[in-house]
């Protein structure tokens, strides 16, 4: 879950480089919220 929140930074007035920026009309356009995929992998028993 370490940085499953993604954005995409703007390059506003007042907003800083690697924060989430909000004002109080709008907000950095987010790209993905949380954990919104996994994968499983399977492998052969062994033995």
């Amino acid at each position: 879950m370490f940085e499953s929140f993604r954005w995409k930074d703007e390059n506003k007035s007042g907003f800083l480089p690697k924060i989430f920026d909000v004002t109080p009309t709008s907000f950095e356009p987010v790209q993905r919220f949380g954990a919104n995929s996994f994968e499983v992998k399977l492998s052969p028993a062994a033995g």
